[in-house]
């Protein structure tokens, strides 16, 4: 961030566990670790605490995520 501030934004897209597993096994590198592995390694809301990393809901539609950043890129 320090790098390529203002020019740059950060998400975060809030997801379950569970929606992970999901979206894992539906995935291309559902054989590069396991689901066990993942647990593991799961923390839910795993911030990177800058202040301007924003939160996004991981029900939003593709359209409207795209929506938001393509407006906050118009706006700054």
């Amino acid at each position: 961030m320090e790098l390529y501030a203002p020019r740059s934004a950060l998400y975060y897209l809030s997801v379950s566990f569970e929606t992970t597993k999901c979206r894992h096994l539906e995935g291309l590198r559902v054989n590069e670790f396991s689901i066990e592995q993942m647990e593991q390694w799961w923390i839910a809301e795993d911030l990177l605490d800058y202040k301007s990393e924003m939160l996004v809901d991981g029900e939003v539609e593709q359209t409207d995520l795209i929506e938001q950043v393509m407006n906050y890129i118009k706006d700054n």
